[in-house]
Formats: structure tokens, sequence, C-alpha cells
């Protein structure tokens, strides 16, 4: 099992890969080095504070989201739950609408 250190490092390098940025230009969007940013690529180190939480931010998770992935206990949530959760707060209409839309969707 991966410890935190090592999920970490993994998903600074594919971020920072995937946007096609260097270490240094990954590590002026956290505001330190690119040195900073290749011990966490190797597992040498963790972003803490306000970098741990934009890091997260940038890897689609919330702070207690990302301490749970990190520490491999996270379960993705289903995204029709999500969306129901996210629905009890809606009105009549906006729940008329998306139906409607989904109604369309499915007759395509």
């Amino acid at each position: 099992m991966d410890t935190p250190k090592e999920r970490i490092a993994q998903i600074v390098k594919e971020l920072r890969k995937k946007e096609g940025k260097t270490l240094e230009e990954f590590g002026a969007e956290f505001g330190v080095s690119y040195m900073a940013v290749s011990k966490w690529e190797k597992g040498d180190s963790m972003p803490t504070g306000d970098n741990f939480a934009r890091l997260a931010a940038k890897a689609g998770f919330t702070v207690p989201e990302f301490e749970k992935y990190i520490k491999g206990k996270y379960i993705k949530p289903d995204p029709v739950d999500e969306v129901l959760a996210k629905m009890r707060y809606w009105d009549r209409s906006d729940i008329k609408r998306v139906a409607e839309q989904a109604i369309q969707i499915l007759a395509d």
C-alpha cells in the first residue's frame, strides 16, 4: 500500500505533467521553489497548510476527501447520489426543467 507521501508524489507528478509545466512553473502556483516541488514528487516532503488545500482543489478534492484519499480510505461517491443530494434544495421548477432535459437527451 502506498504511503500518504507516495500518493501525494504521484498526484503532484501527474498534475504537473498533465498541465505540461516545469517544476518551477508548478511551484510558482504554490509560491514555492522548484526544489520544493521536486521533493513533493519524490515523496521526500509534502505540501502543508494552504498548499495542501490548493493541491487538494487542483486534484478535484475537498480537503477532508483529500486527507482520506492519501491515507487510502477515500471512496469516490456515486455521481447519482451527489446529484440527488443537491436536488433536495431545488424547487419544483428546477427539478421539472432537469427532468425535461433528461427526457429530451434520452429521446435523441
